[in-house]
């Protein structure tokens, strides 16, 4: 099932790329993700969910940016995103190398190396569809134990026990 005729539309005014093919690709479980291609060649990946979260791709937008500003790991560009779509730079998929975890492993180390100003982001965000609060207060800032356990362990708990699951 291909997206919309509305994203196609939305993607023209972001590019102005008409969209010659679209075939469905697999990679996560909450969202449908297309290759697209171009009317000039370009190929794009499209993922997009039918009732996001508010700021849902807005943030996952950010977040990319955010890794490949570490200049760690290899993250697609973010073309643009809407409310209901995030367009990215389309990685050709490779058969991984024996050495693929242990590089993997290395470049995540060092982008969690990169020295920032405290413990948190400026924006909230998702972990798949679940909200992942990233306060920015002194306290919680400045101390990753408190951090983690606030925003992430203490957050989800409460998540949980909210909706009774806990």
């Amino acid at each position: 099932m291909n997206p919309p005729a509305s994203i196609f539309s939305a993607i023209r005014e972001l590019t102005g790329q008409q969209i010659a093919s679209c075939e469905p690709v697999s990679g996560g479980d909450i969202a449908a993700t297309f290759r697209l291609q171009a009317g000039n060649g370009e190929r794009w990946f499209l993922k997009t969910l039918s009732n996001p979260p508010a700021g849902f791709f807005s943030a996952e937008a950010g977040g990319l940016k955010r890794i490949a500003q570490t200049g760690c790991i290899a993250t697609p560009e973010v073309i643009g995103f809407t409310d209901t779509f995030l367009l990215m730079e389309y990685l050709e998929p490779a058969t991984p190398s024996s050495e693929y975890w242990i590089t993997l492993a290395r470049q995540l180390a060092a982008m969690h190396c990169v020295e920032q100003s405290g413990f948190g982001l400026e924006l909230d965000n998702y972990c798949g569809l679940t909200p992942q609060i990233n306060h920015t207060d002194k306290k919680l800032k400045n101390s990753g134990h408190a951090f983690f356990r606030e925003c992430r362990l203490l957050f989800q708990a409460n998540r949980a026990l909210a909706s009774g699951l806990l």
